[in-house]
């Protein structure tokens, strides 16, 4: 049985950049839906212009850690200071 050239070159970079799979361009650009789904499932999906990897396809981050209002409340100290207006040399540095 002899393979397709594709399918030769699909091998070929089976192995590419330790345990991850890289996918030709022109195989990514027609399994892409699944290439998505596998990313979106937290694996790494490489793509390759050749034997060269050229892209990496990951799951966007989610906001699980989203910032809670007041955290910093206690820590931090605000004297009246802060308040008062700013020097006129201080003034014209920031009016540059």
């Amino acid at each position: 049985m002899r393979l397709q050239p594709r399918l030769l070159s699909h091998i070929a970079l089976a192995k590419i950049d330790g345990m991850r799979k890289a996918h030709s361009i022109h195989a990514a650009k027609t399994h892409l839906s699944r290439l998505v789904e596998r990313a979106s499932a937290g694996e790494e999906v490489i793509i390759a212009r050749g034997k060269t990897p050229v892209a990496k396809l990951v799951r966007v981050g989610t906001n699980s850690a989203r910032r809670k209002f007041g955290a910093m409340r206690g820590r931090a100290r605000v004297t009246a200071a802060f308040f008062e207006p700013l020097p006129d040399d201080e003034v014209s540095v920031w009016e540059r």
